[in-house]
């Protein structure tokens, strides 16, 4: 949460009461000068970047009003012990029940009865694009090498020139809902996980890796501190 007034009061009044007060969060929102840097970022609509540039301040105060700190990997970790955060605990983000009673549902019908070789890249939102340029040269030069493979992307990516040759040879599936998301990911054979080597990115969490995992497909991250550690 960021440093509204009641935010701080009810911080205020915890510590009158001598509770112990912690500040859980996990994305580096509170570093506004690494939000501002970001390729990745830059790729938002500007009322949704501009609130979120504006309220790094905001979450960096509140983040230091508490006595503790929460983060969801050891990147994330380091930066808010680095901006003043005296003692930081790791908890990971992990599949939930829901996940793994979706996983346990659709399992039985890993990979597609063909030949090809499906590269799998689930990108959600539109704010990826600089992080599949990460891998996009790979891609093309194995697409070239190899004539039976096929890239999955599922959600919304704007591809780099070179991969309009390879109309044919490309599945996009719409954006979608999550368990609809895990059947595509379990139809495929790798799943790739690139991230921009940016200080942001070291905070993000291994959750691709996850869950291609619990899908049983093998992935190729890139080496942010998330998936080298888990990895």
């Amino acid at each position: 949460v960021p440093a509204l007034p009641q935010t701080m009061e009810l911080i205020d009044e915890a510590k009158r009461l001598n509770l112990r007060t912690l500040w859980e969060v996990d994305d580096l929102i509170f570093d506004r000068e690494v939000l501002i840097n970001s390729k990745t970022l830059a790729q938002l609509r500007p009322d949704v970047l501009g609130p979120l540039i504006d309220g790094a301040e905001l979450y960096r105060q509140a983040m230091l009003a508490c006595d503790e700190g929460i983060a969801s990997t050891s990147g994330l970790a380091e930066a808010m012990r680095a901006a003043g955060v005296p003692v930081v605990s790791v908890v990971e983000n992990a599949l939930d029940h829901q996940t793994l009673k979706a996983t346990k549902r659709h399992l039985t019908q890993h990979r597609v009865a063909d030949d090809w070789v499906r590269i799998v890249y689930g990108s959600g939102t539109n704010t990826h694009d600089v992080d599949f340029a990460e891998a996009a040269d790979a891609i093309l030069h194995i697409m070239n090498e190899f004539p039976r493979v096929k890239l999955r992307l599922i959600g919304l990516l704007e591809l780099p020139k070179g991969f309009e040759q390879f109309t044919s040879r490309i599945e996009r599936m719409e954006f979608c809902k999550y368990e609809e998301y895990l059947v595509y990911l379990a139809e495929c054979d790798i799943s790739i996980a690139p991230l921009e080597n940016y200080i942001f990115n070291d905070a993000k969490s291994n959750i691709k890796f996850l869950e291609a995992s619990i899908m049983k497909v093998p992935s190729v991250c890139s080496p942010r501190s998330a998936y080298t550690s888990v990895i």
